[in-house]
């Protein structure tokens, strides 16, 4: 009996131990996701004073801007089929599954003067990415059309097509947009760009470097 007893105490002690190291893990990871927010931010922040004379619109995209970096809740479906411009068929968890990638997310009902200079920017950072760090995923109505996008484009990225809305209430805004993904299929540190502000994509490309791809090295 006293054995009995004895056990379940240890079994006690054990579970109440096992909850406070994930209760402690839990606040860790959120703390350094939240130490990862502000020091993007304050990247942002730096940049949005060099151009507050140019654009009055500025606090409103800073606004926008924090509400995403703060989110960290936009599921995506993990049967999502994504079709490659060969024609080849994968599930998107699957392109994610070993880890981070950055995805850039545009259609063909986008602004193609916006799409297009995303992709310059991104071009530049290439000494940071290898080739699977970056995924395009586009929307057309054909892979001829996505072909003929990835040439004249030139990008240096894996691209594919998928039908329907990744992240519905950001793809409604017909706006191109990245955010980073892993096999946790949870959308994080969504952007969406502007054109007319191209330092703002950079700092946002540094930041997201810094944290997920130091020296160009794959996590």
């Amino acid at each position: 009996m006293i054995k009995i007893l004895s056990n379940r105490m240890m079994t006690k002690k054990g579970l109440i131990f096992l909850l406070i190291i994930t209760l402690v893990g839990v606040f860790v990871y959120f703390q350094y996701y939240k130490n990862n927010v502000n020091k993007l931010l304050n990247y942002y922040d730096i940049t949005i004073e060099k151009y507050s004379a140019q654009n009055t619109n500025l606090n409103v995209i800073k606004s926008e801007f924090k509400s995403y970096m703060y989110s960290e809740y936009f599921p995506i479906d993990s049967n999502m089929v994504l079709t490659s411009d060969k024609g080849k068929k994968i599930m998107l968890k699957n392109i994610v599954k070993n880890g981070a990638r950055l995805i850039v997310r545009f259609s063909y009902l986008n602004c193609e003067a916006c799409v297009e200079s995303q992709i310059k920017i991104i071009n530049e950072f290439s000494h940071n990415f290898k080739a699977e760090n970056v995924i395009f995923i586009a929307s057309y109505d054909n892979l001829r059309n996505l072909k003929m996008f990835n040439m004249t484009n030139k990008t240096k990225y894996a691209i594919y097509n998928v039908e329907g809305d990744i992240l519905k209430q950001i793809d409604e805004r017909n706006e191109p947009h990245f955010f980073i993904l892993d096999n946790s299929m949870r959308a994080r540190f969504v952007f969406i760009p502007h054109k007319e502000l191209p330092e703002l994509t950079k700092v946002y490309l540094k930041a997201l470097c810094d944290r997920y791809f130091p020296a160009g090295v794959y996590l």
